[in-house]
């Protein structure tokens, strides 16, 4: 694999929303998108098998997203990753397993309602990211810091994809 190719992607209605503070799936204008509150803290999940001819090295997750009512500010977003081995190594599917949170930079707000922005997390070390390899289970749980306070676009922030990416 090279730097900037796609392992898995995901649309906004392949998340798993069924936890606690999770973003909500919402049609606007024919897409699907899941939003993302700015006052609170709250999440998705992806899950998939990494692709077989990773050979180890960074990451890379792309967010693919819309202002619901604002055209400046910046959102905070973080990513996580949860590794999903044999039962030797402990993965329980009944807890989450996920590795220390990585908040991204501040993202600016795409300039005009409607707009899509694509932020990019920047390379992740593969020890971040959980130590996911080559054919292995992995989930991907990202969330607005909606409480943050360097969080300052008002209204929902709606994903419409996420995308991971070799950056070795």
């Amino acid at each position: 694999m090279a730097n900037g190719d796609t392992l898995l992607q995901w649309r906004a209605q392949e998340a798993i929303t069924v936890q606690k503070n999770s973003a909500e799936l919402i049609d606007r204008n024919g897409y699907k998108a899941l939003a993302f509150d700015a006052d609170v803290t709250e999440y998705a999940i992806f899950d998939g098998v990494i692709d077989a001819r990773k050979a180890g090295g960074n990451y890379r997750v792309e967010i693919v997203w819309a202002a619901a009512e604002a055209a400046t500010g910046n959102v905070i977003w973080q990513v996580e990753f949860a590794r999903g081995t044999s039962n030797a190594s402990g993965f329980d599917l009944d807890e989450n397993n996920f590795a220390t949170a990585i908040a991204l930079s501040a993202a600016a707000a795409p300039g005009a309602v409607g707009r899509i922005a694509y932020t990019n997390s920047g390379d992740i070390t593969n020890a971040n990211a959980d130590a996911v390899a080559a054919n292995e289970f992995v989930r991907l749980r990202i969330a607005r810091l909606g409480g943050n306070a360097s969080d300052t676009m008002l209204g929902d922030a709606q994903v419409l994809a996420v995308i991971l990416r070799d950056a070795t």
